[in-house]
């Protein structure tokens, strides 16, 4: 039970509001990563395990606006990414992935 549905002006399809830095980014956006770069993966048709070397130096090329908080560390190190990290590899880093 919510206990917002008690209020009147409440309705819980339309009146909640999604954490995109933890939802998106931080779950989503790392799971991917984690899909593609595990080594235990590495076997499955998703895996771009044997590119990792690769993707990183072409999201190293990449020019970030000076609105990023946070350039993306070696993709290697993907594990600890902050969401900011995570975020900035979803929206500009996404073209070393093609």
């Amino acid at each position: 039970y919510c206990e917002f549905r008690r209020l009147k002006y409440f309705n819980v399809g339309e009146s909640w509001l999604i954490d995109d830095l933890h939802c998106v980014y931080e779950g989503v956006m790392k799971k991917l990563l984690f899909l593609w770069f595990e080594a235990k993966y590495r076997y499955y048709p998703w895996s771009i395990y044997k590119k990792i070397d690769l993707i990183n130096t072409l999201i190293d090329n990449i020019h970030m606006p000076s609105t990023t908080s946070r350039r993306p560390r070696c993709i290697k190190q993907y594990k600890k990414y902050k969401a900011s990290e995570l975020k900035a590899i979803l929206h500009f880093g996404y073209s070393a992935f093609h």
